[in-house]
């Protein structure tokens, strides 16, 4: 189950595992599965991130220990994703991350609501102990529903109306951080110029109205 970069991740761990001792498994990383899938997309790096955790749960089970899934004694810093302080704190000392965008990446913590933001950020700087007078005020970053927003007005207020003109339309699909998933409609659906249509128009239009990283991928048939 999962997307395209979980079931990855997954399943290059279950190879990373053949023939290994318990002790050279439990030295594998997020960084060792995402460097075996030859690299992941920043907002995806939070799949191999889930392989790891999920390694460290079977090993704890095969020790007879508690995973911890379960348990209700772990402070959870983001309520939108079910993400736990020792979470977030673990993988920017595991990754060197120093930038919230990236904590997000790895384990989508701060992308929802955004109200943990500022609590990633002073995990961030007790990491890499940062003091008091040397924090600068983050500046608070779009949410995704925010984004989503943003992009649903995008669309309806300047990629339709021009689309319509010739007997199509636009719609969106998903949104995963910058990725922005979208299907053609009407006489678009079939064009086999939408490719271009794409990314000259569709892509640089939310680039420009909303985030010069937006990445906009078409999915068919849904």
């Amino acid at each position: 189950f999962g997307c395209a970069s979980a079931i990855a991740s997954s399943s290059i761990l279950t190879e990373m595992l053949k023939g290994k001792t318990v002790e050279e498994a439990s030295k594998i990383t997020n960084k060792d599965i995402a460097a075996h899938l030859g690299g992941l997309p920043r907002a995806k790096v939070h799949c191999s991130v889930m392989g790891e955790e999920a390694l460290a749960a079977a090993l704890k089970n095969w020790r007879g220990e508690s995973s911890g899934i379960e348990s209700h004694d772990e402070v959870i810093t983001c309520k939108c994703f079910g993400v736990s302080e020792e979470l977030i704190r673990k993988t920017i000392k595991d990754n060197n991350i120093s930038d919230v965008d990236d904590v997000t990446n790895f384990t989508k913590a701060g992308g929802g609501c955004g109200d943990c933001i500022e609590d990633i950020q002073t995990f961030i700087n007790e990491a890499h102990n940062v003091k008091d007078e040397e924090v600068k005020q983050p500046v608070k970053k779009m949410t995704n529903i925010e984004r989503m927003q943003k992009v649903m007005n995008v669309i309806e207020e300047e990629l339709n109306p021009v689309l319509q003109t010739d007997g199509g339309s636009i719609e969106l699909i998903d949104i995963n951080g910058l990725l922005v998933t979208v299907a053609f409609r009407g006489n678009c659906g079939g064009c086999s110029s939408r490719s271009y249509t794409l990314s000259q128009f569709v892509e640089k239009k939310l680039q420009e109205h909303i985030d010069s990283n937006i990445v906009v991928q078409e999915v068919a048939n849904v």
